[in-house]
């Protein structure tokens, strides 16, 4: 079995590399590493003269542009959503109120609309966000850990969603795409596991993992830590792996269903040859310490794709 301690931060590329799984024979060619180089270097130069960069455009703003403003549509859309997502955590042993549901979406349409993160290529959609806003609202943690925090735009869904006494602490290797911060949140610019926070242990925590870094390591650090609940995002099963530019293997749908999937398996993700061996994990029995709720589809009520797989973890 892989050690399961053994991290490699690589800040240039904002990735985590890890013993479960590699990418072979990568042909990525010269000319595209050059590009690269090249608007890292304008980007510099731009950024520290005129405070500006070029960035590549978002397929998902879109979801900024695109939304039901008919009053009858909008109120379909709140009913519908409001008992899926009424059925989705009571799964989890959470029961909520549709009406109380009904506000939380109507105040993440706002805060999404308000958001100043017009282009979040790489962070969360508005499905995955709202789920974390929900979450959030219902369990109102003292304590939230945002592990991977790229431009900010969780982090401004915690903000919001949070009371004004919650402390945030937020960490990533590299704060270099920041946009949003928060006055609640304390920035560490390192991997979460390096930071000692034995001294809230127990407490009523949160955590949100979007650092593609192992779900096993991280399920095991919320164990460590007395979490109570936890969102993991990109939570993509072995027919699915291939949908994630990096992977945080294994992840918690592997995990959870352990043993319905191979313990070695290979992908092609564009033109990197992906190989995981996952093999002799001590799991114990999960089951019987969360409840595991993987993020239903929620295009039929939203008309946004989810963009990532989203999941859930609660304490019993």
């Amino acid at each position: 079995m892989p050690n399961e301690n053994s991290k490699k931060f690589n800040k240039d590329n904002f990735v985590t590399k890890n013993n479960y799984f590699r990418f072979e024979n990568s042909s990525t060619s010269p000319t595209y590493k050059v590009v690269r180089i090249a608007i890292r270097l304008l980007n510099s130069i731009l950024s520290g003269f005129f405070g500006i960069k070029v960035i590549s455009a978002n397929p998902r703003n879109s979801e900024l542009v695109n939304y039901v403003v008919d009053h009858k549509l909008e109120e379909m859309k709140l009913q519908n959503l409001s008992l899926k997502l009424c059925e989705f955590f009571k799964d989890g042993g959470i029961i909520c109120q549709q009406s109380e549901l009904r506000k939380y979406i109507t105040d993440f349409d706002v805060l999404f609309r308000n958001s100043k993160l017009d282009n979040n290529f790489g962070g969360m959609g508005y499905n995955s966000g709202l789920i974390t806003f929900v979450f959030a609202c219902i369990v109102g943690p003292k304590i939230a850990y945002e592990s991977g925090v790229w431009k900010g735009f969780t982090t401004y869904i915690l903000d919001q969603s949070t009371s004004p006494e919650c402390k945030i602490y937020c960490f990533d290797i590299s704060f270099v795409n920041l946009v949003f911060k928060s006055d609640k949140a304390v920035y560490h610019e390192c991997d979460i596991s390096e930071i000692d926070l034995s001294a809230h242990s127990g407490q009523h925590t949160f955590a949100l993992f979007d650092d593609h870094v192992s779900h096993f390591e991280r399920l095991n650090w919320c164990i460590d830590q007395k979490i109570r609940y936890a969102i993991f995002d990109d939570d993509v099963s072995p027919l699915t792996v291939h949908s994630d530019g990096w992977p945080p293997l294994p992840t918690l749908d592997m995990l959870f269903n352990y043993r319905s999937y191979p313990k070695k398996f290979e992908w092609v993700s564009g033109n990197k040859h992906g190989v995981c061996d996952m093999s002799d994990l001590d799991l114990a029995d999960l089951s019987q310490k969360f409840f595991y709720l993987k993020m239903p589809d929620l295009f039929p009520f939203t008309g946004y794709r989810n963009t990532s797989e989203t999941s859930l973890i609660i304490s019993k």
